[in-house]
């Protein structure tokens, strides 16, 4: 394990593996660098990347400075980046997409960036909209750092659409990665959607595999993001494509 520090005096843990371009995993709400399938998923990537996992502050070993901000997230972000050389490719999960896109919009030197899943629910989908309060009540009392997930979402889970200019400085090459529609739910695909839609250049990317599930398809997942982030014919905005 190593150690970088954020800008306000933040400890956070980090491990790296592999050789060659530096790609950082952004692990979600519910992992962290020991989660499994982000050590599974390390293996195979690990074999064309220099992969950086870390630990999302008030996670695992890395400090919980207070008070929270989203800024903060981003700083911590940053010095991965920073420890990884000073730029590097960023792959984000669910809940970690958000701060992927945030310090990609932030001006962070990332060079290509893929974000899966993001947990937003952008379409009205009354069950999701019922149940998602006493869901987060009852997971914080098993996950404290799940209220700094809620925060980084900015509210963007009750339903409302995603503002055309929100991430519209995000401008290197995004993959926007989804399970297919039998093994994932509705909202994601709808917000998969809408995110891929508000960025300048990015491609909705929808495959079986890529579904949002306790045991993520590690070899399914690092396949795509190798495909994307060493394809020679990268094809932005091609209004998604399904496999």
């Amino acid at each position: 394990m190593h150690t970088t520090t954020s800008r306000d005096g933040t400890t956070v843990a980090y491990v790296s593996e592999g050789d060659g371009d530096p790609l950082v995993l952004v692990p979600g709400a519910f992992s962290y660098r020991r989660y499994p399938g982000l050590v599974k998923l390390a293996g195979p990537l690990a074999a064309r990347f220099t992969v950086y996992s870390y630990d999302r502050r008030g996670r695992g070993d890395s400090g919980d400075t207070k008070p929270y901000a989203v800024e903060r997230e981003i700083e911590d972000l940053a010095a991965v980046i920073d420890a990884a050389g000073g730029h590097a490719h960023v792959w984000g999960l669910s809940s970690g997409a958000v701060p992927a896109l945030e310090a990609a919009a932030a001006g962070l030197p990332i060079r290509r960036l893929a974000v899966h899943e993001p947990p937003f629910v952008v379409a009205f989908v009354l069950t999701m909209l019922r149940l998602m309060p006493k869901a987060w009540k009852t997971l914080t009392a098993v996950a404290p750092s799940l209220p700094y997930d809620a925060a980084i979402m900015r509210g963007y889970q009750e339903g409302r659409p995603l503002p055309a200019d929100q991430w519209a400085s995000v401008t290197m090459p995004t993959l926007v990665m989804c399970g297919a529609s039998k093994e994932t739910q509705a909202f994601f695909v709808h917000a998969a959607q809408a995110v891929a839609a508000a960025l300048p250049d990015a491609r909705l990317l929808q495959r079986r595999g890529l579904g949002h599930t306790k045991a993520l398809n590690a070899p399914v997942i690092a396949d795509t993001l190798i495909e994307f982030l060493t394809g020679p014919n990268y094809a932005a905005r091609t209004g998604g494509h399904h496999a």
